[in-house]
C-alpha cells in the first residue's frame, strides 16, 4: 500500500495540470471576496460573507476531485493488467489512491483556511467545524462511490488532451449529483440553525455522525475491491488499454 502512495504522489507531482487544478479553491476564495466587496461597495448587496468564505471554499474543494475519485485508475492506462499480476490486493491500490486524496484535501482545507482568514475574517469555531465535517462526509461518501465507479466505469486519459473530460459521462453526472445533494443538505442545516436562532453546533453534530455512516460504508466498500476488480478485470484492462 506504501509503493502504491508513492507512486501516486509522483504522478502528481510530474502532473502540472493536475497541480494547477488543485491551487484553484484559493483563487476561488479571492474571487468570491472580491466579487461580494465590489457588490457591496456599489450597493448592489449588503450580503455579508463573514467567515462564510471558508465554507464556500471547502464546497468548491469537492468538485476538483471528481477525476482523482471517479476516475482513480485512469492515469495507469494499459499498466492497470499488472495489478493483477502483481502478488497485491486491488485494496490497497485504491487505499493509496484514495490516502493521496485525503492528503490533498488536508492541504485544501487549511490553505483555504488560511487566505479566508486573511481575505475576510477567520470562520466562527462552530461553522469551521460544520464545515469540516460536512466536507469529510462528502469526501468519505464520493471515494466510497468513485472507488466502485473507478474498476467499472474507467476512462482512458490522453496525456496530450489535458483539456478533455477526465471521467466518463455518467461517472461526472454520478459526482455532481452527490455533490449537489450534500450542498443542498448542508444549505438546509444551515438556513435551519439561523431560522432557529441557534449556532452551528448541532449542524456540525448531524454532520459528524453522518461522517461515522460514510465511513463505515467506506470501509465496507474497500473491502469489496477485490471481489469487484476480479469481476471487472476484462473490461477493465480492455478500456484502460485504449490510452
Amino acid at each position: 500500500m506504501a509503493a502504491c502512495l508513492i507512486k501516486e504522489i509522483r504522478y502528481l507531482l510530474r502532473s502540472g495540470t493536475k497541480l494547477y487544478v488543485l491551487i484553484m479553491p484559493v483563487f476561488v476564495v479571492f474571487l468570491f471576496s472580491v466579487r461580494t466587496s465590489g457588490m457591496n461597495m456599489a450597493g448592489v448587496s449588503h450580503h455579508n460573507m463573514t467567515g462564510m468564505l471558508f465554507s464556500y471554499g471547502c464546497a468548491y474543494t469537492q468538485l476538483i476531485f471528481v477525476s482523482l475519485i471517479y476516475n482513480s485508475l485512469g492515469g495507469d492506462g494499459a499498466g492497470v493488467q499488472f495489478y493483477f499480476i502483481a502478488p497485491l490486493r486491488m485494496r490497497d491500490v485504491m487505499l493509496g489512491k484514495n490516502l493521496l486524496t485525503i492528503g490533498i484535501f488536508v492541504i485544501e482545507v487549511i490553505l483555504i483556511y488560511i487566505a479566508s482568514a486573511i481575505i475576510s475574517t477567520p470562520a466562527p469555531l462552530d461553522l469551521a467545524a460544520a464545515t469540516l465535517f460536512w466536507s469529510v462526509f462528502t469526501l468519505l461518501l464520493n471515494m466510497s462511490i468513485g472507488n466502485v465507479r473507478s474498476i467499472v466505469s474507467p476512462k482512458a486519459l490522453d496525456p496530450s488532451k489535458v483539456r478533455s473530460q477526465n471521467v466518463s459521462g455518467l461517472n461526472s453526472l454520478i459526482s455532481l449529483g452527490v455533490v449537489a445533494g450534500t450542498v443542498i443538505l448542508g444549505g438546509l442545516m444551515a438556513f435551519l440553525c439561523r431560522y432557529l436562532q441557534a449556532s452551528y453546533w448541532p449542524a456540525a453534530a448531524a454532520f459528524a455522525v453522518l461522517a461515522a455512516l460514510a465511513f463505515a460504508m467506506y470501509m465496507m466498500v474497500l473491502g469489496r475491491m477485490d471481489s469487484i476488480a476480479a469481476g471487472n478485470a476484462e473490461s477493465l484492462t480492455r478500456e484502460l488499454s485504449k490510452a
